[in-house]
């Protein structure tokens, strides 16, 4: 099912969107977002089989066809159950109309641009996928290795006549990546498996090599490292900030011929003085940014092979690269960057490299600046009244109605005559606060000001961020307000804003310089209330005429 990705957004047509109406009708249906996934994949089974026009031709003589279906796919597959309410002659049309190569394009549109399906951390962009492909170079009859294949759309890109290996810990996505190498007709042996506690892929010989890796590990895995810290694999290299390192020196070990990662471009810095675990490293690709949503890191393809003299970098940043669709940006030109990959010389956007160390001279933008969590205490507003253990307290319940527009906000409305004092006191907002609204995809922020004097606390619905120093906490601000910041936090709160991947959201070096624009900043909010204020009697005037 590989191809480039033009050949993709050129199918996005009538065929494309009966599928996604197929998808949304089983969503009604079925119990989760998996058994839609299962039965489409299965419904695919069925066509490439030739079993879907019998049982639509019984569907026309008013026939029932819930057994029939049943049985058909249980000679391929095991069946997942469709509701017994749904028209399933109708779902059945609809794949029966639709090619199997738009599959790809689906599974792209249901978890990277549907992001309210919550499945974009399974997946990855479809020709990001194809790229990566394209660079392990895979040949027929051999073996490919994914330790965390989430959903494993990354196998839709693979040729026929590769053998399929994989762990994952959720039986749901083995389920689905099964199906997908069923379909593409490919051998696989997928294990729901922990693979950082019990490796499934070793013998008495230690641990089984496969031809080539393909990884997109997870970066917002919560791993227990202590009880793999004396492994083998790993020999202390691992990183609580960098969770994806566990996984690619867990696939190293692993690796025969070639190995394609995605990896965040800040391990180099982890790596630097380790070059000797990267003898094989032969390319880094420098990815654009803003290509995975609700991810502000700077991402990297890192392909470990057969290592020639030099390590080929190549910066895919430029505009020649970047796609910009709707709120995200897509990688084009890939076969400009297989190209460049092959020639492993000196370009327009390659350069040769000695040694890790000249990654950074080259590449300014890996230099990263902060992350706000590194910078700022972040929590949540808290409910501190209306129970039991209420006492006599006066304090203010600071919501997002009570936001300034623009600036400081120095007036609060919601004031309480009793509260839980020592929780009121824990929380108590300070100056230079700054506080955002975590509900909704358009968030609210505000900062309180230096003369703040009254008690308050901010309300369930907002998020606090607290700077260590005045000038942090208003570069901060200034930055949030800034285009560029305000886009990033909104690809972030699409619907809630996770306080994890707040910690996470990425700072310029120089953010605190920013904090000079707040006297033009409370410039503007002076002009903005002295307007709303002529409004306000405009209204009056025109009601008293």
């Amino acid at each position: 099912m590989g191809g480039d990705f033009g050949y993709f957004l050129k199918k996005a047509n009538v065929g494309v969107k009966k599928i996604l109406d197929c998808f949304e009708y089983l969503k009604r249906y079925q119990v989760d977002l998996f058994e839609s996934i299962c039965i489409i994949l299965e419904c695919f089974i069925l066509k490439q089989n030739d079993q879907i026009t019998p049982l639509l031709k019984k569907s026309q003589k008013r026939q029932k066809i819930y057994a029939p279906y049943c049985q058909a796919v249980q000679e391929y597959t095991e069946v997942t159950p469709p509701n017994p309410h749904l028209n399933l002659a109708k779902v059945l049309r609809a794949i029966d109309e639709t090619p199997v190569q738009d599959l790809g394009l689906f599974f792209d549109l249901i978890t990277q641009k549907k992001t309210h399906n919550k499945l974009f951390l399974y997946t990855t962009p479809l020709e990001v996928s194809i790229l990566l492909n394209a660079l392990a170079e895979l040949k027929n009859g051999e073996s490919l290795y994914n330790p965390c294949f989430g959903l494993g759309s990354l196998f839709l890109q693979i040729p026929k006549g590769i053998r399929v290996f994989g762990e994952e810990l959720d039986e749901r996505f083995v389920r689905i990546a099964n199906l997908i190498c069923l379909l593409n007709q490919n051998q696989s042996q997928l294990i729901c498996n922990d693979v950082l506690k019990q490796p499934s892929f070793k013998d008495k010989k230690g641990f089984i090599a496969f031809d080539k890796i393909i990884c997109n590990p997870p970066i917002h895995s919560h791993l227990g490292t202590n009880y793999i810290k004396e492994d083998e694999r790993f020999s202390g290299l691992i990183s609580k900030n960098y969770p994806e390192l566990v996984f690619f020196f867990h696939a190293l070990v692993h690796l025969k011929q070639k190995g394609v990662f995605i990896l965040r471009k800040g391990i180099f810095k982890n790596l630097e003085s380790k070059n000797a675990l990267l003898e094989r490293l032969e390319c880094i690709i420098d990815l654009p940014k803003n290509i995975f949503p609700y991810q502000n890191y700077d991402f990297c393809i890192v392909i470990v092979g057969q290592r020639k003299e030099q390590i080929l970098y190549i910066d895919a940043r430029s505009e020649h690269f970047i796609h910009k669709e709707g709120r995200y940006n897509r990688l084009k030109n890939i076969e400009k960057i297989i190209s460049l990959y092959h020639a492993h010389s000196v370009s327009e956007y390659s350069k040769l490299l000695c040694h890790l160390d000249e990654l950074f001279a080259f590449s300014p933008s890996i230099q990263r600046g902060y992350q706000l969590g590194e910078v700022a205490s972040i929590f949540k507003g808290q409910r501190v009244c209306g129970s039991a253990k209420d006492e006599k307290i006066s304090f203010y319940e600071v919501g997002v109605s009570d936001f300034a527009p623009l600036g400081f906000t120095h007036r609060f409305e919601n004031l309480k005559a009793q509260g839980q004092k020592a929780k009121i006191m824990q929380y108590a907002l300070k100056p230079y606060d700054i506080l955002i609204s975590w509900r909704g995809n358009a968030p609210k922020i505000t900062i309180l000001p230096p003369s703040l004097s009254v008690l308050g606390v901010a309300n369930m619905g907002v998020i606090v961020v607290r700077a260590k120093e005045k000038e942090e906490a208003l570069g901060i601000y200034a930055y949030l307000l800034s285009q560029k910041g305000y886009e990033s936090l909104c690809q972030m709160s699409e619907k809630n804003l996770e306080l994890s991947l707040l910690k996470t959201f990425s700072l310029p070096q120089d953010f605190a310089k920013l904090g000079s624009w707040i006297d033009e900043i409370e410039s503007l909010s002076l002009q903005l209330s002295e307007i709303k204020s002529k409004i306000s009697n405009l209204r009056s005037n025109i009601c008293n005429s």
